[in-house]
């Protein structure tokens, strides 16, 4: 009976988010529901037999659904070194801010363990840093009113909190400190979770950007903001649903966050990332290329962070790697024949990619690659891995089905990038390979509505600095033979990456072995 109740909780949730996100593709305010049974005013979420999710022997339904579209914080779960952006709206002026952090994952000691004593300008190599909590970046600019460059630019405030064994009030004044790299002790002082305050902000505004990310180590985390002492609604960003299940006596309650806006990191952390050292300071002439000898920190691993007063390049060192996800189709219509040797579409695709997975550099400290397929839904068949083998025996135990589900193929993709697997400082690449064009999530042929959630979902990819490679695959790929969405596939290419279509087995080994030699050390 527990699980039947939690399914029904889990039906008020998915209802209500059905409702929401039709608002949102209709261009319609976010009505909230503040009874458990029927709607606010304008409101549409279901009531009463509609709330009945199984039969009437063990009376399975939703007992309560309420909805709150302002809730009074925001809340966001393992935030990295991927910058997510928030816009903060609220009904008074915003006169201060509050984010609260903790990390994502359990230490076996206090997360304050091996933290410093006190912020320092100069901040610790990835490798060096063995704190549990990670330093918050925020970057804190009001959007309310007549907006300008000159005033966009002169009221940023960027600030790095910074988590400090000694008692800190974790405060900063946005007066004054505008235009600036702020380094601030964090108030760490609950040893399990950090504060920062922002606080004095002027100009009366109801609404400011904030852009945020956890360094060094990923953090689960809370945002508030204040008018005065009084905590403020914020609308816009994420809607709180709570619903209540019920399966005879059974109840259960579960509250979950849906998301109004993408807040995924569309803004680069940094204007250059590099996997080794950055140097700027060296000549160059026809012919003649130096770096001086004076450089603070050399790299011997990085050719451009090599002493060298001869006037030489050196031609040693490379230094390509890449993090990179396989997002395979292996939907039932991969199983059609395909070439002049018997095979079928899935057979050869198979074949291509462990031919890739062998030819790429892909090994220890090399590049690392990840296999995700998709049908119905999505499995990620081998997480991020240097392992060729573990890479081969993945494409061999793909399993096909009925669907052709982008959406499921693209998150996974993107998780597994993002995952604590993924690397810090290396290229990523993602590589996505279908026969057809996309399911919704009625089963048929997704609507419009659902091919532009694809497209937002691939540009949040690129965003994190992602490169897409599509690829269109059959005997008449973007033609009339195959429903191949060409257009849909060229969107979602990018950032380094394209679309192509690949009508035969040596199409799409020119196109793998293209990819190939871009993320290959040669």
């Amino acid at each position: 009976m527990s699980s039947q109740a939690f399914y029904a909780a889990e039906s008020g949730v998915e209802d209500a988010r059905a409702v929401i996100k039709n608002s949102l593709n209709t261009g319609q305010p976010i009505v909230g529901r503040t009874a458990c049974l029927t709607n606010d005013a304008g409101g549409n979420y279901p009531t009463g037999n509609q709330m009945i999710v199984g039969d009437g022997e063990y009376d399975v339904r939703y007992t309560c659904l309420k909805v709150d579209p302002a809730p009074s914080n925001v809340q966001f779960d393992n935030v990295s070194q991927s910058s997510i952006v928030v816009p903060v709206t609220s009904d008074q002026p915003i006169t201060s801010i509050k984010v609260t952090w903790k990390p994502s994952t359990e230490n076996s000691g206090s997360p304050m363990d091996g933290c410093p004593s006190a912020p320092a300008n100069s901040f610790t190599p990835q490798t060096g840093w063995s704190c549990g909590h990670g330093v918050m970046r925020m970057d804190l600019v009001p959007t309310g009113g007549s907006l300008t460059s000159a005033s966009l630019t002169g009221g940023l405030l960027s600030a790095f909190f910074v988590p400090v064994t000694t008692g800190s009030p974790g405060t900063l004044a946005y007066s004054g400190n505008t235009g600036k790299a702020n380094v601030v002790a964090a108030n760490c002082t609950a040893a399990t979770a950090c504060t920062a305050t922002i606080s004095g902000i002027t100009g009366g505004s109801n609404s400011l950007s904030l852009r945020i990310n956890s360094m060094y180590k990923p953090s689960n985390m809370v945002i508030e903001s204040f008018n005065g002492a009084t905590a403020q609604k914020i609308s816009g960003v994420q809607a709180m649903v709570d619903s209540t299940g019920k399966a005879n006596d059974v109840l259960r309650r579960i509250q979950v966050r849906l998301p109004i806006v993408e807040t995924g990191g569309n803004l680069p952390g940094a204007a250059i990332t590099s996997n080794g050292s950055v140097c700027k300071r060296f000549e160059v002439a026809p012919g003649y290329f130096r770096i001086p000898g004076d450089i603070v920190q050399p790299d011997p691993g990085n050719d451009m962070c090599k002493p060298k007063t001869d006037g030489t390049i050196s031609t040693g060192g490379c230094t390509t790697v890449n993090d990179i996800a396989f997002i395979l189709d292996t939907s039932n219509s991969m199983l059609q024949p395909w070439g002049t040797s018997g095979g079928t579409r899935n057979s050869e695709l198979r074949r291509l990619t462990k031919q890739f997975v062998q030819g790429s550099d892909i090994a220890s400290n090399r590049n690392y690659a990840t296999i995700t397929s998709f049908n119905t839904n999505a499995a990620t068949n081998q997480t991020l891995t240097g392992t060729q083998g573990d890479l081969i025996s993945a494409i061999n135990g793909m399993s096909n089905g009925a669907g052709t589900n982008y959406m499921a193929g693209l998150d996974a993709g993107r998780q597994e990038l993002n995952s604590t697997r993924a690397r810090t400082g290396v290229s990523k690449v993602a590589i996505f390979i279908s026969d057809g064009s996309p399911n919704g999530s009625s089963g048929n042929d997704a609507t419009t509505a659902e091919k532009n959630d694809i497209r937002n979902k691939a540009n949040l990819m690129k965003g994190q600095g992602i490169r897409m490679f599509t690829i269109g695959i059959g005997d008449d790929a973007g033609g009339t033979y195959d429903p191949i969405d060409t257009q849909l596939l060229s969107d979602m290419a990018g950032n380094g990456g394209s679309y192509a279509d690949a009508r035969n087995t040596s199409q799409l080994q020119s196109v793998l072995d293209q990819i190939s030699n871009s993320v290959s050390c040669n």
